[in-house]
């Protein structure tokens, strides 16, 4: 979520940082299409095997950010509370505020403020997509702690085993019945919340337990960049994440057939701290790094560049954008699926890119920083 300025110095950061925006915008468009058709065929199979890649989106942008705040420039706390902090305070507030009225808007099909009012009270939860710039936001706040973390590689290491085991672990066994939910509590101690997974959350979104990707993230990026194993062990890394998707496709085929198995149906083997997702996540980053074109990169490095500056913009536009363009497709005829899909992901991601650039031609600068 870092300016993306301070990304230039590398362009496969932009990369990254570029897919995972669409797969951001995939992974719900994806989801809005499923949730409206009920039969099982070989092109629901086809969309759920791209929602299996998609699952990275949310671990990645947290490990770019914690890269570029941690260990790309030497940042002080009065940087990151001047600058960001404010910036995504202000955005949140606005964007939220605007959703909320939005979603009111939906329900009832006017702007009554009795209707917002009544909306927010009865419906306002914290699964709304702009979640994830809440936790961000509290990541900010502890900055001046996880960046003394970041200076340790041997703190690094011990979290990074606390993390797997407290919070990794609880999360992928926790919708499987496996254990007793009073039992995954006991491994909950060092990473304690007031809400989380058996008390209907699917995904944590908190910071005590997302703070990983962010800060071991940050760090896994830094050691890939000065780092001669990967290049040497690239072609065996890419057939294993190649594996980890395969097997996350063949889990979610069955959890969509038979969504009783597990609690919180078949997209719950995609949430950002499965294991799976965490280790996913690790070999796209590795796959991008170690495959993107060094010549490509220096001929379309300023397009990659300048789209990349309106993935912010696009992330909480298209929240907007998407539910419009279901409302449309809903009365509209198409036989394949898959086509659907693909019509609706292009013009949200396209649409979106649209609006972004019409605001920051009509917004002053001063302001525009502190909105997208």
């Amino acid at each position: 979520m870092d300016d993306i300025r301070n990304a230039q110095h590398d362009i496969k950061i932009d990369v990254i940082r570029l897919l995972s925006c669409f797969l951001v915008v995939g992974l719900h468009s994806s989801g809005a299409i499923l949730g409206s058709y009920n039969q099982i065929n070989l092109q629901t199979f086809a969309i759920l095997a791209f929602r299996c890649i998609c699952s990275v989106a949310v671990p990645t942008f947290f490990a770019i950010s914690g890269y570029l705040l941690l260990f790309y420039k030497n940042k002080t706390a009065k940087d990151i509370i001047s600058k960001n902090l404010l910036k995504y305070l202000v955005s949140y507030t606005v964007w939220l505020s605007l959703y909320l009225i939005f979603c009111s808007y939906l329900a009832n099909g006017d702007f009554n403020l009795s209707n917002v009012y009544n909306y927010i009270i009865n419906n306002y939860h914290d699964s709304s997509y702009l979640w994830f710039l809440k936790v961000y936001i509290s990541i900010l706040l502890c900055f001046p702690i996880i960046k003394h973390f970041s200076r340790e590689p041997q703190i690094l290491h011990f979290y990074t085993l606390l993390w797997l085991v407290f919070i990794v672990v609880r999360y992928t066994l926790a919708p499987f019945y496996l254990f007793s939910p009073k039992l995954l509590y006991l491994i909950q101690i060092p990473f304690a919340e007031n809400n989380s997974f058996f008390t209907g959350t699917l995904i944590s979104q908190y910071p005590t337990a997302l703070i990983g990707f962010f800060l071991l993230g940050g760090y896994f990026i830094h050691r890939i960049k000065s780092s001669s194993l990967i290049q040497t062990y690239r072609h065996i890394i890419t057939v294993f994440t190649i594996f980890i998707a395969v097997l996350m496709f063949y889990y979610s085929s069955i959890l969509y057939e038979n969504p009783q198995i597990v609690s919180g149906g078949y997209d719950t083997i995609l949430q950002p701290l499965m294991l799976w997702v965490v280790l996913l996540t690790i070999g796209v980053i590795i796959f991008v790094y170690s495959y993107t074109n060094s010549l490509i990169l220096s001929k379309y490095g300023k397009a990659i560049s300048s789209l990349c500056s309106d993935t912010y913009g696009i992330y909480v536009v298209h929240g907007f954008v998407l539910p419009l363009i279901i409302r449309k497709f809903s009365v509209v005829s198409i036989d394949y699926i898959y086509l659907k899909f693909i019509i609706v992901f292009l013009i949200t991601l396209l649409s979106s890119l649209f609006f972004v650039r019409i605001l920051k031609f009509t917004i002053p600068k001063i302001i525009l920083k502190y909105i997208i």
